[in-house]
Formats: structure tokens, C-alpha cells, sequence
């Protein structure tokens, strides 16, 4: 099974690793949190200060 989500955006608390929030694609309805791990670059690009429109997200069960 495969599902895709959109980024919604990032928790972060001090000490803790950050997760992400994510929403159903299409319907926007918020289905919980994920711990994601990225490669260097998709870091920077995250970080480089342009915010993409939507991160979709794929899970493979």
C-alpha cells in the first residue's frame, strides 16, 4: 500500500528530534505526525528560505 501526504509544516522542541505534520493530499485533513529523515540536500534546499507550495510525502506500507 502507498499513500501520499503534504507537509504541513515542522514541530520543534528543544532537545527533541523534530517531526513533521502532515494532511491527506486532496483534502487537506490533518492525519497526524511523522518522523522524516532527509539527505543533505533536500535540507538545504528546505533551508535555503523558499517554501514550496506543497512537499508531497510517500509512505509505502
Amino acid at each position: 500500500m502507498v499513500d501520499e501526504f503534504v507537509l504541513l509544516g515542522v514541530e520543534r522542541e528543544a532537545g527533541k528530534p523534530a517531526f513533521a505534520l502532515v494532511t491527506e493530499r486532496g483534502t487537506g485533513r490533518y492525519v497526524g505526525s511523522a518522523f522524516v529523515t532527509l539527505n543533505q540536500e533536500m535540507r538545504e534546499r528546505l533551508g535555503n528560505g523558499t517554501r514550496p507550495a506543497a512537499i508531497v510525502l510517500t509512505w509505502t506500507f
